[in-house]
């Protein structure tokens, strides 16, 4: 299995949002939340173990909790860690991205359902999107390093609005970041995977008199990005035997537990009760050691054929 270079670390399970396709990240259940200082020693353990340079914060919303502030400020004073972002749904954004950017963040992806008021609260169950908007203008004029707008593709809800949001990724000098919807067994409703799946190369064709240049990022599950005559970049996130192949990252929970891969549950290991039976970082480091090596493709791709297997995304 490929190295490991990314670690993302889902930080709090809470969110203010009810999202209808969410995938939780993949977590069961509601995992309780580390504290703060369990959650930078593990993440610090990370870094130093498998040379760990970039991380990205998640949740639930991470911007739920009120310890992300701090949380940046200690990651970032670890000099290893070059690259700190953070995944977001944007509604609190607008009061906190200078503080974010203070603190040491360096890029954000915000995610961007719809801009139909009514849609946007169907996918989500919310009515923050003027919040999210205004949230996009702020971070603008803050200047993060890099800002992507996820937008999930979503078959009856939002795919007629890929034109509005690809215009609004250039207005502000964003990246469109194209995410094709995953089925997580147990977690997403399968109902609505059927009904809303709608593959990025399908989409792809909508835009490809656009084309100016293709390249694939072979440490980001060899994803597809496309520069664009006349400005604007579009990247793609698929699930599939060849993403899986190229994947480079390893999970933390919000509870603790190291997870292998986003489509499974039965290869974690809790790291933080290990942590509270009082042992050692040499012992806690082997574990991570050990999950990291150990992690083997979730699609096991045979000739002609993409069938599911038994690990990793």
């Amino acid at each position: 299995m490929n190295k490991v270079f990314h670690l993302r670390v889902a930080i709090t399970p809470k969110c203010n949002y009810n999202c209808v396709v969410c995938d939780h990240e993949g977590m069961l259940g509601i995992p309780k939340e580390m504290p703060l200082e369990d959650l930078v020693h593990l993440i610090n353990l990370f870094v130093e173990e498998l040379g760990i340079s970039r991380i990205k914060l998640t949740g639930g919303e991470p911007l739920c909790s009120p310890d992300i502030v701090p949380l940046i400020r200690a990651i970032k004073s670890n000099p290893a860690v070059t690259d700190l972002s953070l995944t977001t749904n944007g509604s609190l954004l607008a009061g906190k991205a200078a503080e974010l950017k203070n603190a040491g963040l360096d890029r954000l992806n915000v995610s961007i359902w719809s801009l139909d008021p009514i849609i946007y609260k169907k996918i989500t169950n919310s009515d923050a999107l003027p919040q999210v908007l205004r949230g996009l203008e702020i971070i603008h004029k803050v200047g993060f390093k890099q800002v992507k707008l996820n937008y999930t593709i979503l078959r009856n809800y939002n795919l007629k609005e890929f034109w509005d949001i690809l215009a609004l990724t250039q207005k502000f000098g964003f990246i469109l970041q194209l995410i094709e919807l995953h089925k997580v067994e147990g977690i997403n409703p399968v109902i609505q995977y059927t009904q809303e799946h709608i593959s990025v190369m399908e989409v792809e064709k909508i835009f490809e008199h656009l084309i100016e240049t293709t390249h694939h990022r072979e440490t980001m599950q060899n994803r597809r990005v496309y520069d664009l005559k006349g400005g604007g970049r579009i990247e793609t996130v698929v699930s599939g035997p060849d993403a899986c192949a190229h994947c480079t990252k390893i999970r933390l929970t919000a509870d603790g537990q190291i997870k292998p891969c986003l489509m499974r549950n039965d290869e974690n290991v809790d790291m933080l009760s290990m942590l509270n039976i009082g042992a050692s970082d040499y012992e806690l480091k082997r574990v991570i050691r050990r999950v990291a090596q150990n992690r083997k493709p979730y699609y096991n791709f045979k000739a002609g054929e993409g069938s599911k297997h038994a690990v990793e995304n």
